[in-house]
């Protein structure tokens, strides 16, 4: 028997949205902050790569906004890659900065990611 009440989350109906839970974010090539980035560079958005190094640019580059952006997009869709960068930030005299790249680690973290602090960060033993 089919059941007659309307749909619930996680049943596979694509039409039911739970707030509780986060939608993926738009795909780079349509993320506003980043077109805006790109074309203070004068540079376009090309998908794939392209739009991933423009990212890591951001995080590295960017203004503090630009950066609060970045890490956003990357707690929901991370890649070892950016590991490096956000350590570097936790560095920062930013408050805001650090507690983000700290929160993106941890959502990367907690989705299975390996964030171990690389090697060329690490403090050298004295």
């Amino acid at each position: 028997m089919g059941s007659t009440h309307g749909s619930h989350a996680g049943d596979g109906n694509p039409e039911c949205s739970n707030p509780c839970i986060p939608s993926p974010p738009s795909p780079l090539t349509e993320q506003t902050w980043l077109i805006d980035f790109a074309a203070e560079r004068g540079l376009a958005i090309s998908p794939g790569k392209p739009a991933q190094t423009l990212l890591f640019t951001a995080l590295k580059e960017g203004t503090e906004v630009q950066k609060l952006f970045a890490m956003e997009y990357l707690r929901m869709n991370g890649t070892p890659h950016a590991i490096p960068l956000l350590y570097e930030i936790l560095q920062v005299n930013s408050t805001d900065l650090r507690e983000s790249a700290y929160n993106t680690l941890w959502f990367n973290a907690a989705a299975g990611m390996d964030i171990s602090l690389p090697a060329e960060l690490e403090s050298p033993v004295q």
